[in-house]
């Protein structure tokens, strides 16, 4: 159920920056009391409260208004007016107009939730009887809005009310008897939104956010659910805000005279929403065309320009924005993250501003091979397709990349881009193997239409030069729903580069490889000379059985007597 901005700079990792938000308890109504807490109630001539349990049963982490209250000679009036009903999903909140009193004598009474304390003021004299709520929760966020599903089946014409308002301090006044109050309270709602029946308000209370809107039954079609979104109106200079308060009503909250019988007003998924989308987004001071809050890629017709270049505001009073740049796919993403969910119940939004895609010098070593790849019970094998290997000098590690990748060999959707995949060398059956292991999350393709999540496996002997790497893709199609992916298998098949026409065939116990910095021959007797690929003499050496030369990291031509072998070191 369910005008700040900050300049990061280049960032690669976005998560964990924020704590849980504060959110409404029981969102979803599911939860619910065994029994009614206490009302405050007033009689003629009262000034302490008497706490009476309130009839029936109430949400749990909410009080109702049901009624429970001594009229002297009558005894006890009770009213149940908060009951539970069949909601959206689930359960929910049923809010009713009834009448209250006894032998004829009385009035309607309203039917409303709050995470306030409900009081009553009651007499015969129903003119001067009255009632509200004071007091609130603990709340220290600063949400942009609230969400509720509503409905209503009666036939009134008759406004429903939903009130939420934020504050910190004390505000001070009196309630009890309807135009002579007396009663000393605080944080009464009338006081802190400085109604017009407040009465004398004192104390260093600050009003810092609000909502108060009656929604009239025109707005309603009987029977039917109506999600309904109303945004917080702050007080820019309040200060943050301490506590809380939520009021939903059946009918008119203000209006108690104007209450009619049987308004019937049905509540669920009562929540608060945290923004987290762009208001505004600028480049160069000029803004990005056809801009929306709710569409997430922009193809730019002009070269990648500097992060500072990139001006935004977001759209939430607690949210965050960061800008990141990638060279390589000519990208700048806008990521805008709040302490809680959006109204698409996402807590993360991130703006993708494709520009033109700069030429980028492919570096490593080259290996040239096929792809395969399986998508959706369908294989596509590809060939003349290269990857690049560039090692890190220890041999530890290194980036991978496979440029332009395609699913069929002809539409292009973007480079696979591994940086920091972890190097391990191993023997099997005697000959030497390099393994490779490493992951991207997040990585964007398709000008962002695809963000997946990319793993890497392989393995390359040294001695043939061969090469396989397994890089399935995880296209995540719904970032909110986890089983909505589509895995991309991907299969990588190849050797090193090579445009020379030396024959690579050694006797079958001849084995001459690179490792750790250094060329290795084994199995053979005789002058080893080594040259580099221009065709210069580096290195000659006479070897026995099993040697090693330490050379610089690059591709060689090594001749063994008659026969010759490119090998690379690194």
């Amino acid at each position: 159920m369910k005008k700040r901005f900050l300049l990061f700079g280049i960032l690669c990792v976005f998560g964990g920056l924020f704590v849980s938000a504060q959110q409404l308890p029981n969102v979803g109504f599911e939860n619910w009391k065994a029994a009614a807490e206490m009302t405050d109630a007033y009689g003629k001539n009262n000034t302490a409260v008497v706490k009476r349990q309130r009839p029936g049963v109430e949400p749990q982490g909410w009080n109702g208004s049901s009624v429970n209250q001594n009229v002297g000679i009558g005894g006890d009036v009770k009213q149940t007016l908060v009951t539970k009903d069949a909601g959206f999903s689930g359960s929910c909140v049923k809010l009713q107009n009834k009448f209250v009193g006894m032998f004829g004598i009385g009035d309607e009474a309203p039917g409303y939730i709050t995470l306030g304390t409900p009081w009553v003021y009651a007499e015969t004299n129903t003119k001067v009887c009255d009632g509200g709520t004071y007091g609130g929760v603990s709340f220290t966020n600063t949400p942009d809005a609230l969400s509720v599903q509503l409905k209503r089946t009666d036939a009134n014409a008759e406004s429903s009310t939903v009130i939420a308002y934020l504050w910190n301090g004390n505000f001070n006044s009196k309630i009890g008897k309807l135009n002579a109050a007396n009663i000393d309270e605080s944080n009464v709602e009338r006081a802190i939104l400085n109604k017009s029946n407040a009465g004398t308000i004192t104390g260093n209370g600050k009003l810092v956010a609000s909502v108060d809107k009656e929604i009239a039954h025109t707005e309603f079609s009987t029977g039917a659910w109506k999600k309904v979104e109303f945004p917080f109106n702050y007080v820019e200079g309040a200060g943050e805000p301490t506590m809380m308060n939520i009021i939903v009503c059946a009918g008119n909250y203000w209006q108690r005279t104007s209450l009619l019988k049987e308004t019937t007003l049905f509540v669920d998924d009562l929540q608060l929403i945290y923004y987290s989308k762009l208001k505004s987004l600028s480049v160069g001071g000029v803004p990005v065309p056809n801009f929306k809050e709710d569409v997430y890629h922009y193809d730019m017709a002009m070269d990648l320009p500097t992060v500072d270049k990139v001006q935004f505001e977001v759209l939430g009073r607690s949210a965050i924005g960061s800008v990141s740049t990638d060279e390589k796919s000519g990208t700048i993403s806008i990521t805008v993250t709040n302490v809680g969910a959006d109204k698409d119940g996402l807590n993360e939004h991130t703006y993708i501003l494709q520009f033109n895609k700069p030429i980028i010098k492919r570096e490593g070593a080259k290996y040239d091979g096929t792809l395969d790849i399986t998508l959706n019970g369908n294989n596509v094998h590809l060939d003349n397709q290269s990857v690049y290997i560039e090692f890190a000098p220890d041999g530890t590690s290194c980036t991978f990349s496979l440029y332009d990748f395609s699913l069929d060999g002809s539409n292009i959707i973007g480079d696979i881009v591994i940086e920091n995949v972890a190097i391990t060398t191993t023997e099997i059956n005697g000959r030497p193997k390099r393994n490779f292991a490493g992951e991207k999350k997040g990585l964007v393709l398709s000008n962002g239409a695809i963000v997946a999540d990319v793993t890497l496996n392989g393995i390359e002997d040294f001695y043939s030069g061969h090469l396989e790497m397994n890089i399935p893709v995880l296209w995540k199609m719904d970032p909110a729903d986890p089983n909505s992916v589509i895995n991309i298998g991907v299969l990588f098949n190849g050797g090193i580069d090579s445009t020379s026409g030396i024959e690579n065939l050694l006797p079958s116990n001849v084995m001459a490889y690179g490792i750790n910095g250094a060329l290795v021959i084994n199995g053979f007797e005789g002058m080893a000379r080594v040259y580099s690929m221009d065709g210069r003499l580096v290195k000659t050496a006479w070897v026995s059985t099993e040697a090693q030369l330490d050379l610089m990291e690059g591709l060689y031509i090594v001749r063994l007597g008659n026969k010759a072998v490119k090998v690379v070191v690194r």
